[in-house]
């Protein structure tokens, strides 16, 4: 098999934990530099979006709940104990478990798997 009429780019991108290569799809240098310092500047890009998308993580809408929660026992409407209770759930069962992973990636299969896992590891009732 010959080799690539084209220029490849390449680097390593430690949030994946491996080296990533794609074909520049030029066949003169000038053109393959162009396009990977606009392929680098995609992938910085890329990186510095994911700060934002951590902000929108489940665990940062558990610690908005758990805000407004706070408020809502300052008004009277919600009780000290549901508010423990809740904490207690979050922190032992759901963070752990999808703390890490962006709200628009929690659908039925992801909820599904945790709670059949769930009733697996603590032998809990289907209720």
């Amino acid at each position: 098999m010959p080799a690539s009429k084209f220029w490849y780019v390449g680097m390593y991108v430690p949030a994946r934990s491996r080296f990533v290569k794609k074909s520049t799809r030029c066949e003169r240098l000038i053109d393959a530099k162009d396009f990977a310092k606009d392929w680098y500047e995609e992938r910085v890009l890329e990186r510095r979006n994911h700060k934002v998308i951590e902000e929108q993580s489940f665990a940062a809408f558990a610690q908005r709940f758990q805000t407004t929660q706070r408020r809502q026992i300052s008004r009277g409407e919600l009780v000290e104990e549901m508010f423990y209770n809740d904490k207690l759930k979050l922190d032992n069962d759901l963070l752990p478990y999808l703390g890490h992973i962006h709200v628009s990636k929690i659908d039925y299969n992801l909820i599904d798997t945790f709670i059949a896992e769930l009733h697996a590891e603590k032998g809990l009732s289907q209720s």
